[in-house]
């Protein structure tokens, strides 16, 4: 486990602290966000391939209940060309898909209609 510098507001106090989960192969794979009175805020997890690329990441609430879900999608030179949003059901919510033209990569949001919207669907 790896943690973090605290997060302090003007005043001193803690807001946040970060603990991070790195596995064998030295990747964070998860990490807690905790409160200045040390509760749980979130908690975050990370699923890789065998090609150590991330294809899930999870969102969980204080409670320990999932909160919304990223699942990535890549092309056969593994580059991310799409980022699928869930809500906390589970539910296709949004989608960023990644065009490259050239040197550059445009990302845009898309609705599960397929219409252009101006960021993730909560």
């Amino acid at each position: 486990e790896r943690v973090e510098p605290l997060e302090h507001d003007a005043a001193g106090n803690i807001r946040f602290d970060i603990h991070y989960e790195v596995d064998s192969r030295q990747r964070v794979v998860g990490w807690k966000v905790f409160d200045g009175n040390g509760n749980i805020v979130k908690r975050f997890e990370v699923d890789f391939d065998s090609q150590d690329l991330e294809i899930e990441k999870r969102q969980y609430g204080a409670e320990g209940k999932l909160e919304r879900l990223q699942r990535y999608v890549y092309d056969d030179n593994n580059r991310r060309v799409e980022e699928q949003h869930f809500d906390a059901t589970k539910t296709l919510r949004s989608k960023k898909v990644f065009t490259s033209r050239g040197d550059e990569t445009i990302a845009n949001y898309y609705d599960v209609q397929g219409n252009p919207i101006g960021g993730p669907a909560a």
